[in-house]
């Protein structure tokens, strides 16, 4: 038996002891959502699963080369958010952006860890240039 099924019955049990009558589904389900614990990843596991997303890798197949590759991203100051913003395939207005501004993503290429490795915190000396460029034209 799983452990959720062994969980539902154990609280049908307390519950048809507690007031004398089989408790209706809806209860069960209630306090099935209740208990359930909620789950937080840490920030291994988010960049792990960002990389794994961006670079369409299975992580189950190469987690321990997305491992590395993650906990070197996060030595390194970089967040979970920003794979997704800079290497995601949706445009969402950043000032630099993978599929946008990179010749290998507007081949149509995914981001892969080379890929990444060379153009990590572009969009940083982007955005200066563009704010210098700005002002020297003023």
């Amino acid at each position: 038996m799983k452990t959720r099924e062994r969980m539902r019955n154990h609280f049908s049990i307390i519950l048809t002891e507690a007031f004398g009558k089989e408790p209706k589904a809806e209860v069960l389900d209630k306090l099935m959502d209740i208990a359930k614990p909620e789950r937080k990843l840490t920030d291994q596991q988010a960049m792990i699963g960002a990389l794994s997303e961006v670079m369409e890798m299975q992580s189950s197949l190469n987690g321990s080369r997305l491992a590395a590759f993650a906990a070197n991203l996060l030595r390194n100051g970089g967040t979970s958010e920003e794979v997704r913003a800079y290497y995601g395939k949706m445009l969402n207005g950043q000032v630099w952006q993978w599929y946008k501004h990179d010749w290998r993503g507007k081949k149509g290429d995914k981001p892969n860890e080379r890929g990444i490795r060379e153009t990590w915190g572009k969009w940083a000396v982007v955005g200066r240039a563009d704010l210098t460029e700005k002002k020297v034209y003023r």
